[in-house]
């Protein structure tokens, strides 16, 4: 099945492999030309034993040299030349040194088997900050699960090998994505097989979207535990007051809320649209924006802290999570 991603490529193993040093197979990687006069899986892996090793070397020799392709993304006509069956994907990706993301799937999966380490390409629905007001049905991305050690680790060579936005690609790798931790890797990716989520309980794709909308997985990376809400809704109760409770490893991260949409102090106090004049001459009036939410309270017992905030204006729809002043995750509210 042919899979598309048209949406902004995206953007800490869980497991003993997240202490392993892989900073000479990432060289040799990186150095390693392809030929196809050579078996590149084979000049991928050779003199590596273990399969932890063999994966490695693949993840990053795709990620490093196949870039996302917005031409065959764009061109129907050519996606039927391409999306023909595995082989000539497979082709096309290595002769273009391009691919979309069933390509790059796809690909890894294939120097996988020819190594003999067990891998599957899965395709399912991704969400990312772009789609917070969209909710898909059909499936729009593809990635891999890999078997190693006799057990199922989930990676994402796509995202893995850089950003996208409109029809420009950027390469940057980002290690976050090989290997994750499969109840993080749900918040933005749902499988059309559920078996593939790797989680003990079977989510739907309505608990899917009522998960926190990830903007940077910072939210996984900064030793930082959610507690209230369980979920990505903050309920208001009502007297238009919720909590934020969360624990943290870190205790100097600077953790707080932005309420969206803002208010000006203009159309808060519902003053009449102002002459060009009048604007400028009370500019600081008529453009002062109103924060949506305010911070009451705060309480820090151990690594436990307890935010408590009031919402200002009822306009609020989104509230959004800031971790050392970077935008982290979305949250969706909801009124009592």
């Amino acid at each position: 099945m042919k899979i598309k991603l048209n949406i902004l490529l995206f953007l800490i193993s869980f497991n003993g492999f997240s202490q392993k040093n892989f900073e000479k197979i990432d060289e040799n990687a990186r150095n390693m030309d392809y030929s196809p006069n050579k078996e590149l899986a084979k000049e991928l892996t050779k003199g590596l034993t273990s399969d932890i090793d063999k994966v490695r070397s693949i993840f990053i020799w795709i990620t490093d040299n196949i870039e996302y392709d917005f031409e065959l993304l764009n061109n129907q006509e050519l996606q039927d030349k391409v999306f023909t069956s595995n082989n000539t994907i497979i082709e096309h990706t290595l002769k273009t040194k391009k691919a979309i993301c069933s390509g790059y799937s796809i690909l890894f999966k294939n120097l996988c088997d020819k190594v003999g380490v067990e891998s599957v390409s899965i395709e399912g629905i991704s969400r990312q900050f772009l789609d917070r007001v969209k909710r898909k049905n059909e499936p729009d991305h593809a990635w891999n699960a890999v078997k190693i050690d006799n057990k199922w680790f989930l990676l994402d060579v796509t995202w893995a090998s850089g950003n996208g936005l409109g029809n420009n690609f950027e390469k940057d790798f980002n290690d976050y994505w090989f290997l994750t931790n499969p109840k993080e890797f749900f918040h933005s990716h749902f499988p059309t097989e559920q078996k593939w989520s790797l989680l003990n309980k079977k989510l739907n794709i309505n608990e899917f979207y009522d998960l926190p909308l990830i903007v940077s997985n910072h939210l996984f990376t900064q030793g930082i535990s959610l507690i209230t809400p369980k979920n990505g809704i903050i309920e208001i109760s009502n007297d238009n007051k919720f909590k934020f409770i969360f624990t943290s490893e870190n205790i100097e991260s600077e953790i707080s809320l932005i309420g969206f949409p803002g208010e000006t102090y203009a159309s808060l106090n519902n003053l009449p649209a102002p002459s060009d004049e009048e604007y400028f001459e009370n500019i600081d009036k008529y453009s002062l924006m109103i924060p949506s939410i305010k911070l009451i309270n705060k309480t820090v017992e151990n690594k436990k802290t307890t935010l408590e905030y009031r919402v200002i204006h009822k306009s609020l729809k989104n509230i959004s999570l800031s971790i050392n002043e970077k935008q982290t995750a979305e949250y969706k509210v909801k009124w009592k």
